[in-house]
């Protein structure tokens, strides 16, 4: 049995995936969905504990923000974890967000390296490929798919309206980035 972990990682709202099961039928494994939310309503346990909602951390500094974040994404992931797949940058970000978002998810790979936790890195595109089979997929398409997949219909299970908001597109994009393993 294999544990691989999907992280959708950003400093608003990071979504993780925790995979548990035989890569050679992932149709039949346990998914666990975590997010990060300030939204006091989306805090807590849905689905039976299959999707978890965590309180957005209180932080005084960018350091102690990307702290705090990498110490909640490592606690989420299992001991037994085989491989913590990330996606890569997407370069769209400008000014000094580009050189935060680097040493957010730079904080994050530190921690899992000192965790003794292999990373693998693959392009936003080829995440999207893999879910939709174009490298240029949108959200709603993104969304399609994960539907698809997993028969989960997150704005109803979460009480949302939009498909592209935060945490819907962030544990989407964590369960791709997750099967992108595969």
């Amino acid at each position: 049995m294999s544990v691989l972990i999907g992280i959708d990682y950003s400093m608003t709202s990071p979504g993780v995936t925790v995979f548990s099961g035989d890569m050679a039928n992932p149709m039949i494994a346990d998914f666990t969905f975590h997010f990060i939310t300030s939204k006091k309503k989306l805090i807590g346990k849905f689905l039976k504990g299959k999707i978890v909602g965590h309180e957005y951390p209180e932080w005084k500094t960018p350091e102690e923000r990307f702290d705090l974040l990498s110490e909640w994404a490592v606690s989420v992931i299992p001991g037994a974890a085989d491989k913590v797949i990330l996606e890569g940058y997407a370069f769209g970000a400008k000014g000094s967000a580009l050189f935060q978002i680097g040493e957010n998810t730079g904080v994050l790979k530190n921690k899992l390296y000192h965790e003794s936790i292999k990373i693998k890195t693959v392009a936003p595109t080829s995440v999207k490929k893999h879910a939709t089979g174009s490298g240029r997929a949108s959200k709603d398409d993104m969304y399609d798919a994960f539907y698809e997949s997993t028969g989960i219909n997150l704005c109803s299970v979460l009480d949302v309206t939009k498909k592209d908001s935060n945490p819907v597109s962030d544990i989407v994009d964590s369960y791709f980035i997750c099967l992108s393993a595969f």
